[in-house]
């Protein structure tokens, strides 16, 4: 049985005679009629001739010489004129565009739910009506601030960010890290990787590198295996140098901790601790024990167990003495970095009295 013969199995070629003859131009590998925009199915000479033929050719067959050639190039340009104006319509303004984006980084770092980007385009509209500036609201209508936009211009920004990150950790000489493990209000272990690079010309850059989850044990093997795999996409371990940690057991531990599981696996270079927690050192040096029994005993009597009523008082004082702070903070050992909030808010309350 003979296979069907297939039209671009024949290979046909555009004539550039065609153009002037029967008004037509190639677009895309078929022919199309300049006169009534359409497509002429096969790129066949019989084909073309039939269709000028069949609609044009009383209307356009007067046109001879030099008259019809202007008649051809007229044509063009109002087919020129066309597609621009489509292209206009299709292609998203530049500057929406960056609105778009500018709007949706500011509410990524606010950390704001991308449906308030309807929100926030009602509300510019608002005020520019408001100022007066109508061109400016129907300006701000057309700004794609849909939630599911705001979720990809996001996303398109991370991965930039990504991209530009390991651009750097590939052209540079040495990088370094630095690892630090918390746990968030949901009691979820995280951990927090940042990246300090050189360059051949000795620009430094610091970067986050990573957020990563440890929903289950926070062991040091679990540690290295996260940290693991979050290198291994920006080329290994082979340019560190140095590696900074907390002073977590499951950091530091000699045989177990992710620097023992680090050298195990080749990684050469430097390795300490706690030097990303300079303050909290500090502290411990200076040993501000007795102040910071007597700050706290204030605090509690003041906010401690059941004192609502007496916060309040203190409140109130606060607020008619026109303090710089309108409140106290509680200290916890464990978030470090309120002990210095503690001590200056005490301080500034007690020059007050």
């Amino acid at each position: 049985m003979a296979q069907k013969r297939k039209i671009s199995d024949e290979k046909r070629q555009f004539k550039d005679s065609w153009e002037l003859r029967f008004l037509v131009k190639e677009q895309s590998g078929r022919v199309l009629c300049l006169i009534c925009n359409e497509m002429i199915s096969v790129m066949k000479e019989y084909n073309v001739q039939r269709h000028y033929s069949t609609l044009h050719v009383t209307g356009y067959d007067k046109y001879t010489g030099e008259a019809r050639r202007a008649l051809l190039n007229d044509l063009k340009s109002k087919l020129r004129v066309r597609q621009e104006k489509i292209f206009q319509l299709v292609k998203p303004s530049s500057s929406t565009t960056i609105a778009s984006y500018d709007v949706s980084l500011l509410m990524a770092k606010s950390k704001k739910a991308f449906s308030d980007g309807d929100l926030i385009k009602r509300c510019a509209i608002a005020m520019g009506k408001a100022m007066g500036f109508n061109n400016a609201a129907r300006e701000f209508e057309k700004i794609p601030l849909s939630h599911q936009t705001v979720a990809r211009r996001v996303e398109e920004l991370s991965n930039f960010v990504q991209e530009k990150v390991m651009n750097q950790i590939q052209q540079c000489v040495y990088f370094s890290l630095a690892l630090d493990e918390s746990t968030d209000i949901r009691d979820v272990s995280q951990l927090l990787v940042f990246v300090r690079s050189i360059d051949s010309q000795f620009n430094v850059s610091e970067e986050f590198l990573g957020l990563l989850p440890l929903f289950t044990t926070t062991k040091g093997s679990d540690i290295y295996e996260a940290l693991n795999s979050l290198v291994s996409k920006y080329g290994g371990f082979q340019k560190c140098s140095y590696i900074v940690t907390d002073g977590a057991k499951s950091m530091t531990g000699a045989k177990r901790g992710v620097i023992a599981y680090l050298r195990d696996a080749g990684v050469d270079g430097p390795m300490f601790h706690c030097i990303i927690h300079q303050e909290l050192l500090s502290g411990r040096c200076i040993r501000l024990s007795d102040v910071m029994q007597h700050v706290m005993k204030i605090i509690n009597f003041i906010r401690g167990g059941n004192k609502a009523l007496r916060h309040r008082l203190f409140v109130d004082f606060l607020r008619d003495l026109d303090t710089e702070f309108s409140d106290v903070s509680l200290h916890s050992t464990v978030r470090w970095l309120s002990a210095g909030k503690c001590l200056q808010q005490s301080s500034v309350c007690v020059m007050r009295f």
